[in-house]
Parts: C-alpha cells; structure tokens; sequence
C-alpha cells in the first residue's frame, strides 16, 4: 500500500461502499434476471392509475363508460411484457386468462439513455390511431390499438411495463371483454363528441 496515497485510498472505499451497496439494493428489489427490471410497486401502481385515467379520458370523448383497473390483467400483462423484454421480442401474447379471451395493446420505445414511457404517453400513442379511423363503417387499418381503448363493452383493463438494460421499454395493455370483435365496430366505436 505505499503507492496509494491516502486521498487514493480512501476513493477507493467510497467505491467499494457504493458498489456493495448496489449490489445490495439490487438484491433485494424487484430484479428479474441480469438484463430485466420490473418496476417497483408503488412505481408501477402510478403507472397503472396514470394509464387508467388517460384511457377513461379518451373514452369520456367517446361517451363509453369508464374502465376500472383489474389484479389479474395487470398480473397477465406485467408477466408479458417482462417475457417480451428477457426474450427480446416484441409480439402478442395468446390473449387468453383462464377461459376468457382479452384484448390486448402492446407499445415500446427504445433510446440509448433508457427509454420510459408514461401511463398518458402510451395511451396516446395508441389512440392517435384516431386521424386514421373511419366512423362511416369503412374499413379501417392500422386502428386497432384505437379501436381497443375506446371499446363501448370493454370494462376492465390491466397494464404492465418492462425495462431491459438495452435502453429499451415495452408496455403491454389487456382488455376484458376484448374489443375489435369484427361486425361490432359501429356499436362499439362512436365519434367524440
């Protein structure tokens, strides 16, 4: 040790410290594998109540009823987009929990600092489809993310975020009952008011 000053040295355990209590801190939070993180409860739970209020928003344009957040869907679409970030694909699930079939809307962003996307952010992205749709009842592509949030008989909603350490984030929305249903649109998709 007598080529390590002391201002050296001490550098030194300040960077030992900090490294040992990352790795402490990682322990025990809510890691998933070396390149997955899921988001902290009280994190994602304002996620969750943050997506909730865009989408009910949107949908009070539209004059349908309000969506009420769901444990299971969110459960189901936490689960997903954790698979679709440690898996590095980016894809529909089967749509199915249990017996019922659901509705599903998946996002993600990527940059090179660490992509986020908010609760309104992605609700928008997925409802700007609007400039797109057709309410005359011709066909519509490249609107069914739009179509999903402002479903008339859909009534329950669950969402989940995944970060990867890549910078990339993918979010993922499940809808009971589903919308998109075809022949059910003009019921179902009205003009805002």
């Amino acid at each position: 040790m007598d080529h390590v000053t002391n201002r050296s040295y001490e550098q030194m355990k300040s960077i030992l410290k900090a490294v040992t209590n990352l790795f402490h801190k990682s322990k025990s939070s809510t890691s998933i594998s070396p390149c997955l993180t899921a988001s902290s409860g009280d994190v994602i739970q304002q996620f969750r109540e943050e997506a909730l209020e865009a989408h009910n928003v949107r949908r009070t344009k539209h004059l349908v009823p309000p969506l009420v957040l769901n444990d299971d869907l969110n459960e189901y679409a936490q689960n997903w987009a954790e698979h679709l970030v440690k898996s590095n694909t980016f894809q529909h699930s089967n749509c199915m929990l249990r017996s019922d079939r659901l509705g599903e809307n998946v996002a993600n962003k990527w940059s090179s600092e660490g992509a986020d996307l908010s609760g309104e952010e992605v609700t928008e992205m997925w409802y700007s489809e609007i400039s797109n749709y057709s309410f005359s009842g011709s066909n519509s592509q490249n609107t069914g993310h739009f179509t999903q949030v402002v479903w008339k008989s859909t009534r329950e909603m669950g969402i989940g975020k995944a970060k990867g350490n890549d910078g990339k984030v993918i979010v993922v929305a499940n809808y009971r009952p589903p919308g998109n249903l075809m022949g059910s649109f003009n019921e179902n998709v009205f003009p805002t008011e």
